[in-house]
């Protein structure tokens, strides 16, 4: 199965979890799994939440995942994994975008 996610419909919506700015997602799901592609703009963040068991990939971008009581930097190339339960945040220190990709079963 291919899926290109540069044809899917793209939603913008601002204070994303009770975060500040705007935040960007194309999304799909198959079977037990969603895959998003979030566009977190500059001086944007996603409010603290519940997360889920996900992979987060930071395709572009800088920021910051602050989990479970921890800050650690994003850039290009980590993977984050987060467990279901603890807490989450996602917040874009770049002077463009933090693009990040996450996987999660459902």
């Amino acid at each position: 199965m291919r899926i290109d996610l540069n044809e899917l419909n793209e939603i913008t919506k601002s204070c994303v979890e009770n975060g500040v700015g705007l935040i960007s997602n194309r999304s799909f799901k198959y079977k037990n799994y969603q895959v998003t592609v979030y566009r977190i703009y500059s001086d944007s963040f996603i409010g603290m939440h519940e997360a889920d068991d996900e992979f987060i990939y930071v395709l572009e971008g800088n920021g910051y995942i602050f989990y479970d009581g921890n800050k650690d930097a994003l850039y290009p190339g980590i993977i984050y994994f987060t467990e279901k339960g603890r807490e989450l945040s996602i917040t874009s220190t770049d002077p463009e975008e933090l693009v990040i990709l996450e996987i999660k079963k459902l």
